[in-house]
């Protein structure tokens, strides 16, 4: 089936013809640099705000001969211009192109490298796409990597099995599947970094296109290191020049129906080069084993639109059938992003200026509009709405999570007549129910939980078993984050010993199976991680504790939650990891905890416990989304070095969340808060 391509607003793509003026050179200057003005560059700066290609000509020339007839030899930027709007104007565009034009031609002046990926589909029909999109934005330089990936599978240095692809029909697992298409991604990716690091270094754009491109490796790219210089000490200079480009990975896709339709000639010439001498039948079987694979690509790709939102990539259906819908929708698209770029460095400029380098990188920062400490003045309706949270919805707030509170301490007292075995289940699937309830009186009317990936993993060698999960690790937010993960998981906690002697929340914890722990073992958690013994501290009671629950031996009870960062930040940062939670080096499940700011953000950073808790009280709604990753199963090397297993475990949080990391503790933290006492003279 062909499929044929028009610009948007118009027929097929006029045919550029040459004036007269043309030959008349006419200076465009920049300050102090100049260029000279094209005909051509104009209307492809017109095509690229949308402008219809036959209009985008017109203008072009209309605008040239005025310009030669004005005898306007020697013109200044601003004023070009403004000749050209009066022209648009005419030819009856308005604000919005003008907008537009101004948006794109400041993006185009400060040389920001556009690298636009479009990943998904394995047809023809996506090159033809990119290739139009291409002329729309007037990027001349499209990168196909199929071709690429087809040279480097043959390569004999390259380590890319040459049957081991989404062909491979002796492929039967999903995980399989993508596992190998992964593995093509990263080798691909390898070899198109140069172009990528020569587009950066050039402010030049770029359309990346192929089969074999994830999303995965450009949905957070950021400049190299090496684009800013070291003397640049000061830190919003330096994370203004870091993000100094915009990098768009775009997924396109199509239903079953006409996907199968548009990769049949694909597939049918792949078939026949590497089947020459098959029947009909088995090239029909080959064909729907194929098709059955890119599906399972289609669903890993797709996957994308629930990831969290710094990683979240646009999926765009690209109907055959309504091709230039699709191009309109991603031109759109692209430029919303390069709006919302200009915005961010306008933003960060301001805070340079400002001498609020400090707090860019700050993980304790706060962002609502509260401010540090939650003292920013507020407007007088903010107070009024305040008073009336506080008279009216912050007590009905209260008795409902007392209310939860007291409810589930009842259940845990009736579950002590019963066995154990009986006991942990059903304590847990009602402390979910009570946990949730209480979130609600707080005000999470949304809890959401997204799982990214495949939890199952490869079996342990030798045993054809796999261990379980012995803990789950997190990022620390808020004190909310506790309730948070009861609502989902009903983990366990290292509390301190006195905590099981307290009346409610000790029958509370002991239902849970916490950990009891003394703070003045931690003399012998020392020993044990300098490898002097084997300690009878707090690490090696979790220790002991993860190793059970992994083989089997902790039955009954519930897996460790445990916060590596040993304290909380403002929910955009992932500090380093302390090792208490990977020494027994068993399987460990991450967990990402995003809350949105809605008036009061939900992290407790930098505010006394009871200011927080008012501020909380005093908004009706929050929102948390979760992401559960993939189940992390150590190698051998980890399991000796849990140094390297922290590491390695912060790394994928890192990449999947797309938080920034920062390499600040709890002693940073320390000396921020006392700081933010000092200035604001309060005793917190």
């Amino acid at each position: 089936m062909k499929t044929s391509f028009k610009d948007h607003n118009s027929g097929i793509l006029p045919k550029q013809t040459s004036s007269k003026y043309d030959y008349i050179k006419i200076k465009v200057w920049l300050g102090q640099h100049y260029y000279i003005l094209s005909r051509y560059l104009v209307s492809r700066m017109l095509t690229f705000i949308k402008v219809p290609q036959d209009k985008a000509v017109k203008v072009a020339l209309e605008l040239k001969k005025w310009l030669v007839d004005s005898e306007l030899f020697d013109i200044q930027q601003s004023d070009l211009e403004h000749h050209l709007f009066r022209f648009l104007e005419t030819e009856g565009f308005g604000s919005a192109e003008i907008h537009r034009f101004k948006l794109v031609s400041q993006f185009h002046q400060s040389r920001i490298p556009l690298v636009i990926v479009l990943c998904g589909l394995q047809s023809r029909t996506k090159t033809a796409f990119a290739q139009q999109l291409s002329h729309r934005l007037n990027l001349p330089n499209v990168l196909r990597t199929d071709a690429l990936e087809d040279m480097l599978r043959y390569h004999p240095d390259v380590a890319m099995d040459p049957h081991r692809s989404i062909l491979d029909t002796s492929l039967v697992e999903k995980k399989g599947i993508i596992q190998a298409f992964k593995e093509a991604c990263q080798i691909v990716h390898c070899a198109i970094q140069g172009d990528i690091d020569k587009a950066f270094h050039d402010g030049k754009s770029v359309i990346i296109e192929g089969f074999h491109v994830d999303p995965e490796y450009f949905a957070t790219y950021t400049t190299p290191e090496k684009s800013y210089s070291d003397d640049d000490d000061d830190m919003a200079i330096r994370a203004t020049k870091r993000h100094a480009c915009l990098v768009l990975p775009i997924i396109l896709y199509q239903d079953d129906e006409q996907y199968a339709l548009d990769a049949h000639a694909w597939i049918s010439s792949t078939i026949q080069q590497q089947h020459t001498h098959s029947s009909s039948s088995e090239e029909r079987k080959e064909e729907e084993k194929i098709i059955d694979r890119l599906r399972i690509h289609k669903e890993y790709m797709l996957s994308y639109r629930d990831h969290p939102k710094t990683h979240r990539v646009p999926c765009f259906d690209m109907d055959m059938f309504a091709m230039d819908s699709a191009l309109d929708d991603v031109h759109e698209y692209i430029l919303s992003a390069i709006e919302e770029e200009k915005k961010k460095r306008k933003k960060q400029e301001a805070m340079v200026s400002n001498g609020a380098a400090v707090l860019v990188s700050n993980p304790w920062e706060r962002t609502d509009r509260y401010g540090e400490c939650g003292l920013a003045p507020q407007p007088w309706y903010e107070m009024v709405k305040m008073f009336l949270c506080l008279i009216f919805i912050a007590p009905i707030k209260i008795f409902g999570s007392v209310a939860c509170l007291l409810s589930f301490f009842l259940v845990t007292k009736v579950a002590w007549a019963f066995p154990k075995s009986v006991r942990s289940d059903w304590v847990a699937a009602l402390g979910k129910i009570h946990c949730r309830i209480c979130l609600l009186f707080i005000g999470f009317i949304r809890v959401r939980w997204v799982h990214l990936g495949d939890s199952t993993s490869r079996e342990t060698k030798g045993t054809g078993m796999m261990p379980q999960v012995a803990g789950i690790v997190s990022n620390h937010c808020s004190w909310c984050d506790i309730l948070v993960h009861m609502s989902h998981f009903f983990p366990s906690f290292v509390a301190r010993s006195k905590t099981e002697h307290m009346k409610i929340v000790g029958s509370i914890s002991k239902s849970m199976g916490c950990l009891y722990v003394e703070r003045s073992k931690t003399a012998a958690d020392d020993a044990m991680k300098k490898g002097q013994n084997q300690g009878n501290g707090v690490a090696a009671l979790v220790k002991q504790r993860m190793q059970g629950m992994a083989h089997g031996r902790g039955e009954h009870e519930r897996p460790l939650l445990l916060f590596p960062e040993g304290t909380t930040t403002n929910g955009h940062f992932l500090l380093p990891f302390r090792t208490g939670a990977f020494l027994a080096g068993e399987p460990l499940q991450p967990v990402i905890v995003q809350y949105e700011t809605r008036g009061v953000s939900p992290c407790w950073e930098s505010v006394v416990a009871h200011r927080h808790i008012i501020l909380m009280l005093c908004n009706v709604f929050h929102s948390v989304t979760c992401y559960t990753l993939p189940v992390y199963y150590p190698t051998e090397k980890e399991k000796q070095d849990p140094v390297l297993y922290a590491a390695n475990v912060r790394k994928e949080m890192l990449k999947a969340s797309g938080l920034r990391p920062s390499h600040e503790t709890y002693p940073d933290k320390v000396t921020y808060t006392t700081a933010l006492k000092l200035k604001h003279g309060y005793h917190a």
